[in-house]
C-alpha cells in the first residue's frame, strides 16, 4: 500500500508524537507503552484514530520499544510477539475504518544494545530480535516495517534483514543529532549508504540481476530497483552516473572479500572506489 501511495506523487504524512501523547494520556514515566496494547488498547485507538482524523495517511504502531531486548527491562520479554501483534491489530482496525487508504506502519526501535565488538549483542543475535518483533506485527496486520531512529548502520541493517526475512517492506529512518550525526557519527549519506546497502546484500536473489542496491555518486543516495540486463540498467541510469551495482546473491562484511573480482565485473560506469560506503570493490 505504501509504494502504490507514494507512486501518487504527493506528500505523505505520517503521525506523532506517539510518545508525547501517550504520557498526556496517563502514562507514567517508567512504564511501558507496549504494554497498554494489552490493558489500554481503547486508549491507543484513540491515539490513532486522532492521527487519521488529522489527516495522516501513515500510523505507526504501539510497538517501538517492543523487542525482546527492551522489554526485559519491564519483565515482558515472554510477552513480545504478542505485544507486536496487537499493537498491529489495534492500528489495522482504525487504518481499515478510515474510509480512505491509510498505511499501518509497524514500528521498529533499536534493541537498546550496542553491537559487537562495541557491546553485548551480536549480529545474529540481532536479527532474531528484530525477527521476533517483526513477525508479530506482521501477524497483526502491518503493511510495513517502519524501522526508526536508528543510529548504527549494521543495527539497521539487522532490521531490514529481519524484514526481508518476515517477507515484509521496510523504511529505515536514522536520527541525527544538531551536528548532522547519527550517536554513532554516521552522516546521512553515509548511513543511507550502509544502511540500505548492507540491507540489500543480506538478502537472497536467484540470478545476479535480480534485486540491486543503486548508489547515485552525484546525489548521494541509494535506492532499490530491478532490471533486466546491463542495456536496460544502462538505459535507466545513464552511463554518465557514478553507480555501483552489487547483486542481492552477495552478503556483506568479510564475506564480500572473496568475490570482489566477480564484483568488480558488475560495476557500471566506476573506475577507483566507491566513495562514501567504506568499500574498495577494486581491492
Amino acid at each position: 500500500m505504501l509504494q502504490s501511495l507514494l507512486a501518487e506523487g504527493r506528500p505523505l504524512l505520517a503521525d506523532g508524537a506517539t510518545g508525547t501523547n501517550l504520557f498526556a494520556m496517563g502514562l507514567t514515566s517508567g512504564d511501558s507503552p507496549e504494554l497498554w496494547n494489552a490493558e489500554r488498547a481503547d486508549r491507543i485507538e484513540s491515539l490513532h484514530r486522532s492521527f487519521v482524523d488529522a489527516g495522516s495517511d501513515i500510523i505507526l504502531t504501539n510497538s517501538f520499544g517492543a523487542n525482546r531486548r527492551r522489554l526485559m527491562l519491564h519483565k515482558l520479554e515472554g510477552r513480545t510477539r504478542e505485544l507486536n501483534r496487537l499493537a498491529a491489530e489495534i492500528a489495522r482496525k482504525v487504518a481499515d475504518s478510515a474510509g480512505r487508504r491509510v498505511v499501518v506502519a509497524g514500528s521498529v526501535g533499536p534493541t537498546g544494545d550496542l553491537l559487537a565488538p562495541l557491546g553485548p549483542l551480536s549480529e545474529d543475535e540481532a536479527v532474531d530480535v528484530f525477527i521476533e518483533q517483526i513477525e508479530g506485527l506482521r501477524e497483526g496486520g502491518a503493511d510495513v516495517a517502519w524501522i526508526e531512529t536508528m543510529s548504527a548502520a549494521e543495527e539497521a541493517a539487522c532490521a531490514a534483514q529481519s524484514a526481508i526475512a518476515v517477507g515484509l517492506p521496510y523504511v529505515i529512518t536514522y536520527s541525527f543529532d544538531t551536528a548532522g550525526r547519527t550517536m554513532m557519527g554516521l552522516l546521512p549519506g553515509a548511513a543511507a549508504g550502509q544502511g540500505v546497502w548492507t540491507a540489500v546484500l543480506d538478502g537472497s536473489g536467484t540470478r545476479p540481476t535480480e534485486g540491486v542496491a543503486v548508489w547515485n555518486g552525484e546525489s548521494n543516495t541509494v535506492s532499490i530497483c530491478q532490471f533486466e540486463g546491463q542495456d536496460n540498467f544502462d538505459r535507466a541510469f545513464g552511463a554518465h552516473l557514478t553507480v555501483a551495482v552489487i547483486p542481492m546473491k552477495y552478503r556483506r562484511g568479510p564475506a564480500i572479500g572473496e568475490e570482489l573480482p566477480a564484483l568488480a565485473r558488475l560495476i557500471v560506469g566506476v573506475e577507483n572506489k566507491v566513495s562514501g560506503l567504506g568499500v574498495d570493490l577494486f581491492a
